[in-house]
């Protein structure tokens, strides 16, 4: 009988226990709203296996699965063999610089300790705390594959094919940029370079094939009173056959960040804009694809994208807007199943506890018209897999998020360890979208 009664009050304690533990969770779990119109919360993330939400775990850890570090492609299913269609990504990844240095640029936060100039170059720095962080920072060649393999292992981990056209931004130079391209095994690599006094640019990665043609290239740098002084990243146009002689034209950008004012990423926006104009006035059957890190959220007055770019009537385009959002199409039309799982943003801003998507695809009209090369809408997604983001805890007293937790945070890099459990991949989530011809 004392058994009996023992038992059940271990059972009546383990529900009560189990109840407190999810109250405590519901309480702390934090949503944002993002730029309208929103996605519908993902379900929560499954705890970490390395524990990184409780550092003071002492009980077994789990490994992840191993990394290949062998900085060398796949040898089979690189690139899909499908016809009639090209998958299409964008990545911000976060600061991928070569152990030399770049003359006239800023980049010594980004080279080993020793390198010649680099302390007295980092005393310039006039933020004490950016000042150390130039001056105790050691970039090395180990370090440098550590992170190209961890972006292989982002693009090849759960997926079977790589994109077929993969822009790029916040790449340092050719150098850093031909690396890349041969670990993940793009044949063709094309990067700017522009006036950006921090050193980064943007590229693309593709690999010509019967239904890939390469045509030609070109940089645009961004003209404005602005940019005399503090110059901006230039937007890199590259165009192609698809198919049997469809034009195609992407252009990969990187608009001045949230420290600039809104205004700089308007003219950004007709800079790119007076390109595509001019483009389908000579050949309006041209399709375009206009992605990257636009660096704008919903609270940027003028409106950079919206009033320029996708919600405005181009007389050009047959009354319709110039180009238009993937990811708000995506959202009002996609399906039920695929929304729900989409993450919230592409980057997490912690200060402010918000999601934005700062990286997108604006695509012509006409991807929308029946014949010629078309827009799956249904393909297109923020790609978060559960390796790639972890939860995120607010854990300063003074702060006002305190105690908080949002789960699916990208995981930044770590730009100090040599460890691949601990590099993570970038502050941004890649994007995807194919298109069918």
């Amino acid at each position: 009988m004392k058994k009996i009664i023992l038992c059940f009050a271990i059972i009546i304690f383990s529900i009560v226990d189990s109840s407190r533990s999810f109250a405590l969770f519901s309480v702390n779990e934090y949503s944002s709203v993002s730029e309208e119109p929103q996605a519908p919360s993902p379900p929560p993330l499954p705890p970490s296996k390395t524990n990184d939400e409780n550092p003071g775990f002492k009980g077994k850890k789990t490994p992840p699965p191993k990394i290949d570090v062998s900085l060398e492609p796949k040898e089979k299913g690189l690139f899909s063999t499908a016809e009639g269609e090209l998958e299409i990504a964008f990545y911000n990844v976060e600061n991928l610089f070569d152990v030399k240095h770049d003359v006239g640029k800023n980049d010594w936060e980004f080279l080993p300790k020793d390198y010649p100039g680099k302390k007295e170059a980092c005393q310039f720095i006039k933020s004490d705390y950016f000042r150390e962080k130039c001056i105790n920072s050691n970039w090395t060649e180990e370090k440098l594959n550590l992170k190209l393999s961890q972006i292989k292992d982002l693009f090849t981990r759960e997926r079977d094919h790589l994109p077929e056209i993969l822009g790029l931004c916040e790449i340092e130079n050719k150098n850093v940029l031909r690396k890349l391209a041969k670990v993940l095994g793009y044949k063709r690599y094309i990067v700017t370079d522009s006036l950006d006094k921090r050193g980064i640019d943007v590229a693309i990665l593709f690999n010509p094939s019967s239904k890939l043609k390469f045509v030609r290239s070109k940089e645009h740098q961004i003209e404005g009173n602005h940019f005399i002084s503090m110059p901006t990243r230039s937007i890199l146009e590259v165009e192609f056959d698809v198919g049997k002689g469809q034009r195609l034209i992407t252009y990969i950008n990187h608009w001045p960040s949230q420290r600039n004012p809104s205004q700089t990423r308007l003219i950004a926006s007709r800079n790119l804009k007076k390109l595509i104009l001019k483009k389908i006035k000579k050949r309006p059957e041209t399709r375009v694809i206009a992605m990257g890190d636009f660096n704008t959220i919903a609270k940027d007055f003028p409106r950079p994208i919206r009033g320029v770019l996708t919600e405005t009537v181009e007389p050009s385009m047959a009354g319709e807007s110039l180009l238009v959002d993937i990811h708000k199409v995506f959202l009002r039309t996609g399906p039920k199943a695929l929304k729900n799982l989409i993450s919230r943003g592409t980057y997490f801003y912690v200060k402010n506890m918000e999601w934005n998507q700062l990286d997108r695809f604006l695509m012509s009209s006409n991807f929308f018209s029946k014949g010629g090369l078309e827009v799956d809408v249904d393909t297109y997604t923020v790609y978060a897999p559960g390796f790639s983001a972890k939860a995120f805890k607010y854990d300063d007293p003074d702060f006002w998020t305190y105690g908080s937790i949002v789960s699916g945070v990208p995981k930044k890099y770590n730009f100090e360890t040599t460890d691949s459990e601990e590099a993570g991949y970038s502050d941004h989530f890649p994007i995807f979208v194919k298109v069918r011809f």
